[in-house]
């Protein structure tokens, strides 16, 4: 867990954003903010990627967003079948629409 918020706090630090991909039918919805939903696995959370490729499924459009958030704002996610972090991170609480960036 430690080596997984090091591995966030240094990327934030070298302006490495964590990024969130949207589908484009949800775009100007976000455009006020992000609150936590439901996902596959029935968690309420807002889930994103750092230090490596953003979701983006080969049939459906998607955007992206940079967040500007604090290291303290997010957490490793330990996903895959080992368990591990592999740049999965879940934000707390909402993003509100100041702190993303679309690129």
């Amino acid at each position: 867990f430690e080596d997984a918020n090091d591995f966030i706090s240094e990327n934030i630090e070298k302006g490495i954003l964590p990024v969130i991909s949207v589908p484009i039918e949800y775009v100007d919805a976000v455009k006020n903010g992000i609150k936590p939903h439901t996902t596959g696995i029935g968690d309420r959370i807002i889930a994103g990627t750092i230090g490596r490729d953003p979701y983006m499924p080969s049939k459906e459009g998607r955007k992206l967003f940079k967040i500007h958030v604090l290291p303290t704002q997010i957490e490793p996610r330990f996903t895959g079948h080992d368990k591990h972090f592999h740049g999965v991170v879940v934000f707390r609480g909402p993003i509100p629409p100041n702190a993303m960036e679309e690129f």
